[in-house]
């Protein structure tokens, strides 16, 4: 049976020995399990400078930010805040680093955990989080995504996305399919497909394809085969074979044997919800969190929005590319600081989980303004806490949780997997290509496309 594999984060000891270079000072501070690391004052004053303060433009989030930092050192006094407005930016990063400017906090991509990790840009957070009273409050899935092979963690993820099957309850019932058994392999997702456009002349599949979404979409159906995009270093691509082919020749056989992907070939993830709101897209491949577009935006009725788990390709175990947020926290944090770092991102991104009045609160808010409450996710806290969250706002819960039944049930036996580590962006944009010409090109040979595309995404990789 094959297995799509984890890519583990490079030991960071391995990097100081034989990349110093790269990142100076910040490969030194970054700290490491397998040293031994200084006990921290947890009395001791200490300030931290936390990124991604909403600009004046955005006055209400602003003021809703700085609320939370002054009851944030309210609460902890000895812990100052300064909040600035740097956020994620790989152009300026390297300067930020070099010139020890960074934010001691900061959010980031998951797409980035393993290379920033892996030169040492990040502090290792290990001790901090069990300190700070955090462990046992995590996700284990999404926490294994941020640590090396040495059990050393370099993140905190705050918000995940697993990518799944998005389906339209209705058109199943129209089609003659049961709503509630929505398909589990891509064998079954095809013949759905074709029973959708034969019965209601929807198209029964669509997927992005543009503005690197559909390299996404690439990612995630090779994956769910069982392979991968690049080898554990980021060093080369690995993507020219069995289980790509098997996924692009399983949708040019729905496009052009079966004629049940519809007649456009150029969705982006706004064009393809919109479509698929107003009933004229069967599946398609994406987040939970399209719940909100497609229901409080597009006004697609709640009922007919569906949710199930990634497709499984033959031969492979169930797998999905799953993506979201983390924090991380400078390299040249001192042991204090990394604790207050930690506290601070238990405050203000997933004390909402775990505080029965806070999460009442807000759940009561976002309902009587119309917001979804609450569309079911990969927690970024563990299951026992995201119940017992659903539990304290169940009364505000507008969101037809049945609806997701399959794809929250597939947690435990499915496997989470990171984007690739290295330049994901733009490997994706090379996909892209792949996914068009497959689409778009009637008879082209997907063994010749994949080798053109090995050979683009192994030159951006060796930049």
């Amino acid at each position: 049976m094959r297995t799509a594999s984890k890519r583990s984060l490079v030991p960071l000891a391995a990097v100081l020995v034989l990349g110093m270079g790269v990142t100076g000072c910040a490969g030194g501070a970054a700290g490491s399990p397998g040293g031994a690391e200084p006990t921290p004052d947890l009395d001791a004053d200490v300030t931290i400078t936390v990124g991604d303060l909403p600009p004046t433009s955005e006055a209400e989030k602003r003021a809703f930010y700085e609320s939370q930092v002054e009851a944030f050192m309210a609460e902890n006094p000895h812990i100052t805040v300064e909040a600035v407005e740097d956020t994620w930016n790989p152009q300026t990063f390297q300067a930020q680093l070099a010139a020890d400017s960074l934010p001691t906090v900061l959010s980031v991509a998951f797409t980035e955990a393993n290379a920033l990790a892996g030169r040492g840009q990040v502090a290792e957070l290990g001790q901090a989080i069990e300190l700070a009273g955090l462990g046992a409050q995590l996700n284990p899935d999404l926490l294994d995504l941020v640590s090396d092979d040495e059990g050393g963690i370099f993140a905190v993820p705050t918000s995940a996305q697993a990518l799944g099957l998005v389906y339209n309850r209705d058109l199943f019932a129209q089609a003659g399919l049961d709503p509630d058994a929505p398909p589990q392999t891509w064998d079954e997702l095809r013949d759905a497909a074709k029973q959708i456009t034969a019965k209601t002349g929807a198209a029964g599949f669509a997927t992005m394809t543009t503005e690197n979404q559909g390299g996404w979409m690439v990612a995630a159906g090779i994956y769910s085969y069982g392979g991968t995009v690049e080898d554990a270093k980021g060093a080369e691509a690995t993507f020219n074979d069995e289980p790509a082919t098997e996924y692009l020749e399983l949708l040019q056989r729905m496009r052009w044997d079966d004629g049940s992907m519809g007649s456009n070939f150029l969705y982006n993830a706004g064009a393809l919800v919109q479509d698929f709101s107003a009933g004229k897209v069967g599946m398609f491949i994406g987040f939970s969190g399209l719940y909100r577009p497609a229901v409080i935006r597009n006004q697609m009725p709640a009922e007919n929005f569906g949710m199930a788990p990634m497709p499984v390709g033959a031969g492979a175990e169930p797998a999905s590319l799953t993506g979201g947020t983390i924090q991380v926290v400078s390299p040249s944090a001192s042991p204090e600081e990394r604790v207050a770092a930690v506290k601070w991102i238990d405050y203000f991104h997933l004390k909402k989980f775990t505080d029965e009045e806070l999460a009442v609160e807000q759940a009561e808010s976002a309902a009587a303004s119309g917001q979804a409450v609450t569309v079911p996710e990969r927690p970024a806290i563990s299951q026992d806490a995201y119940d017992q969250y659903f539990e304290w706002i169940q009364l505000y819960v507008n969101v037809p949780l049945d609806n997701f039944g399959s794809y929250t049930a597939a947690f435990e036996k499915q496997r989470l997997l990171p984007e690739p580590a290295v330049k994901a962006q733009e490997v994706y944009a090379e996909l892209d290509v792949v996914l068009q010409k497959v689409l778009t090109e009637q008879g082209s040979d997907v063994g010749e496309v994949l080798t053109e595309a090995e050979t683009a995404v192994n030159r951006l990789l060796s930049r």
